[in-house]
């Protein structure tokens, strides 16, 4: 019985350590507030940018003024969900989702496979392309197309980037149709190094 009391305090003390490498930030919350997608004309859609912050607010959110991510952490993931309004009139037609990392907080690049033709020649995201739920899918083949595309479904993508230890990042979402609606939920996973 002893040794089995002091395997399950290794097992519990070696769980709380493993887990404690990781921090989570959600910085949009799905709600019909300020966090909103307000669709634009189907030609050119309407752009927001949701600035990873440390204060995990919607507000500070999406201000320029972003927060730097600890240097001691990488991006491990960023998890983006769309959810959409239960009216099919005020439903988005579709929402194109790419993050973008800086080191300076003024000069953005979007975080690309640029160059990919296969799930197998991808290198920059963890075990292929960024994993796609509900309508989510990923395109690649072009690099001015490296996006996760949803439709009038709800879905989203976890984007897991490799060594990705940019200090500053955003997620931008382009929704299309006017007068419509989504609601992302965003969250970022950090892991220390």
């Amino acid at each position: 019985m002893k040794k089995f009391a002091l395997i399950t305090l290794i097992l519990l003390l070696g769980s709380s350590v493993a887990f404690s490498q990781y921090v989570v930030k959600q910085i949009a919350y799905a709600t019909k507030s300020v966090d909103s997608l307000i669709g634009g004309a189907p030609s050119g859609g309407t752009t927001k940018y949701y600035y990873y912050n440390n204060t995990a607010t919607v507000g500070t959110g999406l201000t320029a003024a972003t927060s730097a991510i600890d240097k001691n952490y990488s991006i491990y993931a960023i998890e983006v969900a769309i959810g959409l309004p239960t009216k099919a009139a005020d439903i988005v037609d579709s929402c194109q989702i790419t993050f973008e990392i800086s080191f300076d907080n003024t000069n953005w690049v979007k975080w690309s496979n640029a160059g990919a033709t296969t799930a197998a020649t991808q290198t920059q995201y963890l075990n292929g392309g960024p994993k796609v739920f509900g309508s989510g899918v990923y395109t690649y083949a072009v690099a001015t197309r490296d996006m996760v595309t949803t439709t009038t479904t709800a879905g989203g993508a976890v984007f897991m980037p490799l060594n990705c230890i940019a200090p500053y990042s955003r997620v931008k979402i382009t929704a299309f149709k006017a007068s419509a609606s989504a609601y992302p939920a965003i969250r970022y996973i950090l892991k220390k190094l």
